[in-house]
């Protein structure tokens, strides 16, 4: 399963456009954490993860 960059990051932050911060911040806030996943491609991770479960309707 592929997706395209500004798919997650509209999913996530309402925004395609959305920086790697406040892609940390939307997970971050999504999921309750005391601080921003680090690094940041950690919270790209876990928002396209997101995204295919959200797709498999998990």
């Amino acid at each position: 399963m592929e997706f395209k960059p500004n798919l997650v990051k509209r999913a996530m932050t309402a925004h395609g456009l959305a920086s790697k911060g406040q892609m940390q911040r939307a997970v971050q806030s999504m999921f309750d954490l005391p601080e921003p996943p680090s690094p940041p491609d950690v919270a790209d991770a876990i928002a396209i993860a997101l995204c295919a479960a959200r797709r498999h309707g998990v």
